[in-house]
């Protein structure tokens, strides 16, 4: 029987900004934060005028729900943990970077993300698949997981742009372990946004080992053309 003093949720309550992602460990952060700055000091010199990411809230995203009721978060939260249970740590390494869609029309530029577990691409699959039941549209485009560093406003010097990146290509951040995905709230506010953990769902399943060559440098370029 329900209360007769229970309190409704209002009418008007605002949804919450919702995505799912990886964090990333601060020695890592200060790893992109020299490498973004370095990349800052070769794009001022550019019309291309990038809008930098604050390297504190760069993550690695593994699905953007958008706006939901806050009474979505717990069983989000119970949906994430479904899919976390079946997989181990994930083994991330940082290396190279590109932008999409191509440098004839750059609107991001990101650092590319190594997976030497070989999950991240199953664990996205099965999370979007647990997400329909939550309004979840999945994305067309094939996905291409990375760490956004900043947006291009112009395609104006994308040839210089190009050349700035290629100068910084030879870096290697980690690898480290990521042993659980985060439910996020983001909040827009003037001086950019802020992110508030709601829920962790840990990856418990035991390593694996894991078949197949490395991806050679040979391999990525031809995959990083692709996107």
């Amino acid at each position: 029987m329900t209360s007769d003093h229970a309190t409704p949720r209002p009418a008007d309550a605002k949804p919450l900004r919702l995505f799912i992602a990886i964090d990333l460990p601060e020695p890592i952060r200060a790893q992109l934060a020299q490498l973004s700055a370095n990349l800052q000091k070769g794009f001022q010199f550019t019309p291309s005028h990038p809008s930098w990411c604050a390297v504190a809230g760069i993550h690695l995203t593994l699905a953007f729900l958008g706006a939901k009721a806050e009474d979505a978060v717990e069983p989000l939260g119970q949906a994430m943990d479904q899919v976390a249970q079946g997989f181990a740590p994930l083994i991330i390494e940082i290396k190279r970077l590109g932008v999409f869609p191509h440098w004839r029309n750059p609107r991001i530029l990101w650092a590319g993300i190594r997976d030497r577990s070989h999950q991240i691409q199953e664990l996205h699959r099965l999370l979007e698949r647990q997400l329909t039941a939550f309004d979840y549209t999945p994305e067309e485009r094939e996905y291409h997981p990375h760490l956004t560093l900043a947006r291009l406003k112009s395609p104006k010097g994308a040839g210089a742009g190009e050349s700035i990146v290629n100068a910084h290509q030879d870096y290697k951040f980690g690898p480290f372990e990521a042993a659980e995905m985060v439910l996020f709230r983001s909040v827009l506010h003037v001086g950019g946004a802020q992110y508030t953990p709601l829920h962790r769902a840990r990856f418990t399943a035991p390593a694996k080992r894991f078949g197949g060559p490395p991806l050679h440098d040979k391999e990525e370029n031809e995959e990083e053309e692709s996107q």
